[in-house]
């Protein structure tokens, strides 16, 4: 009977990685992998979502100043036609400008600008005050 081994018999036992040790590092680097992924996948998408609300914002605000701009020229007794206002919109975002006089005041117009369908694209409402000199 034999007690004592070898170191050369010791380190042959104990060389290279069992397979459920490299099957456990592997579900870990998958774990890790996946968490990784979708928080990137998240960041993506929220990052998109705020670049679709920065343009929704931009074009509703450049309507409004178009109309502040025109305001002399316009008509604001007739609806106002977003292709009276030679604004461009590539990005076809849709828009909806209600126009009410104000009682009180015989030249001063209460501008609505509502930019966006809420579904493709954040819905957003501008609203101005524009005087009309006669």
């Amino acid at each position: 009977m034999r007690i004592c081994c070898s170191t050369r018999e010791i380190i042959k036992e104990s060389a290279g990685f069992s397979l459920m040790e490299t099957m456990a590092a592997l579900a870990i680097v998958c774990l890790i992998a996946c968490l990784v992924l979708s928080i990137s996948v998240a960041a993506a998408d929220w990052t998109q979502q705020a670049g679709r609300g920065f343009k929704v914002g931009h074009y509703a605000f450049s309507i409004l100043e178009a109309i502040r701009a025109e305001a002399d020229v316009l008509d604001f007794d007739k609806p106002i036609l977003l292709s009276q206002l030679m604004l461009a919109n590539p990005e076809g975002i849709p828009a909806v400008i209600e126009v009410k006089k104000e009682e009180a005041l015989s030249s001063v117009y209460y501008i609505r600008v509502q930019a966006g369908d809420g579904d493709n694209w954040p819905l957003l409402k501008l609203q101005t005050l524009v005087r009309k000199n006669d």
